[in-house]
């Protein structure tokens, strides 16, 4: 966690039986939901008190990512897989209220390999499962057509709602004649009916599973993280103006955080060796000044507070 002052702050150790690079923070910054057990069961854990209790008690089934959802701070948004299933592969979309009732697979049908996208509004779940689909609370989940926004690709993953709610980042993928294909990062417009690519580039090897798209807070900014683009980096970090479409690549990084108010973003260097020290880069957009933090060994960010 970081303090108001940019300086990671350790919530909890490993010890306690945490899967922490899982773990979400809320948007208050007074509970953390992680991930334990075997099964993997959603636990809340409230950092003034220190108690902690398990929201979804599903032992049929294995939780393995979770989000607030500011819109709708009553519900958390999870995927879960059946217990002897690939718990790296799809998953299901499914909800929990924070007292730990009304447990449900939202989308039965539908799996996601990427973090859905919660909207601002609280009403629509963007989620990856092939192409683009959005589930709208109570009515259901409908595919969002890339094609009437001028699109031509073979995969869509890693949805991102712009703040204002009017745009979606996606990661897109297609075919390539002699390679692995080729990534890109996306906006659509909604209420335009447009799609603007701001950077695309061809996989250098394998496919790329992980990533991220993380919008600052006036919509100005977009950081995105890729796989298999560079040689020497396990993922590659970017940030976009949105308005212009400029890009500006920061080099090997992940998990990219921005400040509340816009003005910065950390983001995860990858360690030298297993629960080792590692640093964090603060960045500036814009000015691309940055500063380096030590964090302590075995931590992850995991927001701001």
């Amino acid at each position: 966690m970081l303090d108001a002052a940019g300086q990671p702050a350790l919530i909890t150790t490993a010890a306690t039986g945490l899967q922490t690079s899982n773990a979400a923070l809320s948007p208050d910054g007074s509970q953390l939901l992680y991930l334990t057990g075997d099964p993997p069961d959603i636990w809340l854990l409230d950092l003034g008190s220190g108690v902690a209790r398990n929201l979804t008690k599903s032992p049929d089934q294995g939780e393995r990512t979770m989000q607030w959802w500011p819109a709708r701070p009553e519900t958390i948004i999870f995927t879960t897989v059946p217990v002897g299933t690939d718990s790296l592969g799809p998953g299901t979309l499914g909800a929990v209220a924070v007292d730990g009732t009304g447990y449900q697979l939202l989308d039965p049908e539908g799996e996601t390999s990427s973090l859905p996208a919660l909207s601002p509004d609280g009403v629509t779940i963007a989620y990856a499962s092939g192409g683009m689909v959005l589930y709208e609370w109570g009515r259901g989940a409908a595919p969002l057509d890339g094609a009437a926004f001028g699109l031509d690709f073979a995969k869509a993953a890693i949805p991102a709602w712009s703040p204002d709610g009017q745009r979606l980042a996606w990661r897109l993928h297609g075919p390539l004649p002699n390679s692995d294909g080729w990534g890109g990062v996306t906006i659509l417009d909604l209420a335009a009916g447009s799609g603007q690519v701001l950077h695309q580039y061809p996989l250098l090897a394998g496919s790329e599973i992980y990533g991220s798209n993380t919008w600052s807070a006036d919509g100005r900014w977009l950081a995105a993280t890729t796989q298999a683009e560079f040689s020497g980096e396990k993922t590659s970090l970017w940030v976009f103006d949105t308005q212009s479409g400029a890009g500006q690549h920061l080099g090997s990084g992940d998990h990219p955080l921005w400040r509340p108010d816009g003005t910065a973003l950390v983001y995860k260097t990858w360690p030298g060796g297993e629960c080792a020290d590692w640093e964090a880069r603060l960045v500036v957009p814009g000015s691309w000044e940055s500063w380096t933090l030590i964090v302590p060994g075995c931590a992850h960010l995991v927001g701001w507070r």
